[in-house]
């Protein structure tokens, strides 16, 4: 009982007060933005928890699937809300997928295998002018 009321007492209590909100601007695109910055002083803290006090930061509709799971421990100070939560969730090998408005977070693994590929997989894609070959001949090779 006194476990439960400490974790409700850190909930409500000391995590409003651990994200600390600085408003700032910046011009991204010719308009200027707010930027919402945060300071994060976390310790042992359920990843749950974390995920949800973030989403609400970021104004973010969270999915957070079953396998999620952990304690985190971050001391984070004068960053964006977003950036705080990919932190987070590169930090615990988690993955997120944005569709629709919706963020579903998940496992690297589960990510992989509802995927077929890796999370944050990057593929470069290189144009490269021919000089001594005719297109035609060259799409010959590639075809082979």
């Amino acid at each position: 009982m006194i476990r439960k009321m400490s974790l409700l007492f850190v909930f409500f209590v000391l995590a409003p007060l651990c994200l600390a909100q600085e408003p700032q601007s910046a011009m991204i695109g010719g308009n200027v933005e707010v930027l919402d910055k945060v300071s994060l002083d976390i310790r042992g803290m359920d990843i749950l928890d974390v995920l949800k006090m973030l989403a609400v930061k970021a104004n973010l509709n969270l999915v957070i699937d079953k396998n999620v799971s952990g304690k985190v421990t971050v001391f984070l100070k004068n960053v964006s809300s977003t950036k705080a939560f990919d932190t987070i969730l590169a930090s615990n090998g988690l993955a997120q997928e944005n569709k629709d408005g919706i963020t579903r977070i998940m496992t690297v693994l589960d990510y992989e295998q509802s995927h077929g590929y890796k999370y944050n997989d990057i593929y470069k894609t290189k144009r490269v002018d021919l000089k001594y070959l005719k297109p035609a001949d060259a799409a010959g090779i590639l075809n082979q």
